[in-house]
């Protein structure tokens, strides 16, 4: 059976395919960072028969209410002007056809 040359055909020569089955990635997805991980383990404890997470999002929906909504719908897209004037100058255009040009320009 004859395979399709692939993009790096030539500068692969010494590389194998995998076995059959065998994975390119035995070590899988890296663990989730050790700090992620103690931040989550913190949220979950309880104090004062609240979770911590549930007490940070009392304050928040308290102090600062848009910050839940950002992560509930994502931060809103900022509106730009990007009416400007500007000016180019064309070269080896006659006068007339130049002010017919800027006339044009204007009824725009």
């Amino acid at each position: 059976m004859k395979t399709k040359p692939t993009q790096n055909s030539g500068r692969t020569a010494n590389l194998r395919p995998f076995k059959k089955g065998q994975s390119g990635n035995p070590g899988g997805r890296p663990k989730t960072a050790k700090l992620a991980e103690l931040v989550r383990d913190y949220l979950d404890e309880k104090t004062g028969g609240k979770t911590h997470l549930r007490q940070v999002l009392e304050w928040l929906k308290k102090h600062k209410p848009e910050v839940l909504l950002y992560f509930a719908y994502g931060k809103p897209v900022a509106m730009v002007d990007m009416q400007t004037e500007s000016q180019t100058t064309v070269v080896g255009l006659s006068d007339e056809i130049l002010e017919r040009l800027r006339e044009y320009a204007k009824q725009l």
